[in-house]
């Protein structure tokens, strides 16, 4: 009787809960804020919500790509092989760096791809929804259209639930492959 009972309980409440709409950004972050011991204010809710990018700009000049190729070319961990479980790719920060950024090197600062180059193949999420996106340094360094913006800030609740009920596959971790 007793898990009769609880099986009960909990069906209603999962009911309960699909009928709910999809809580926006705003809401999600009000409720976070309800919990809140302290709070700072370096500005207004309407400056939070316009982001980082309307305050100081979009890193795009070369100081900044100089230093994300320092932190990818530059030290001993360039070379170091990475597997990354979610796409089942054996890949090094100087590897990504190059899908990113092309020949760019402080001496040659050209975004042009290597002759070649070829991005790792994935043995995970094979389906083409799931395939690593490579996006090229430039296309990140170019401000957001105004319709990516509005789609960023507020998905429908269409999208959102598409978001939150998409399959993921489960994500067993195998050993590390070295590079070849």
């Amino acid at each position: 009787a007793l898990v009769e009972t609880v099986s009960a309980v909990l069906l209603k409440q999962l009911h309960a809960l699909r009928e709910q709409e999809a809580a926006t950004a705003k809401e999600k972050n009000d409720k976070f804020m309800q919990d809140a011991k302290a709070q700072f204010k370096f500005g207004e809710r309407e400056d939070f919500d316009k982001g980082l990018n309307e305050l100081i700009g979009f890193p795009n000049d070369e100081k900044v790509v100089a230093a994300m190729y320092l932190e990818h070319c530059g030290t001993e961990i360039a070379t170091k092989t990475i597997y990354a479980h979610n796409y089942g790719i054996t890949t090094n920060p100087l590897y990504e760096w190059k899908a990113a950024a092309g020949r760019w090197t402080p001496e040659d600062p050209s975004f042009e791809a290597e002759e070649g180059f070829k991005t790792p193949q994935e043995t995970r999420n094979l389906s083409p929804k799931h395939f690593r996106q490579i996006i090229p340094l430039t296309k990140l360094m170019d401000p957001p259209t105004a319709e990516e913006l509005r789609e960023w800030k507020n998905p429908t609740a269409e999208e959102q639930e598409r978001w939150d009920s998409e399959e993921r596959e489960p994500c067993d971790e195998p050993a590390p492959r070295e590079a070849a």
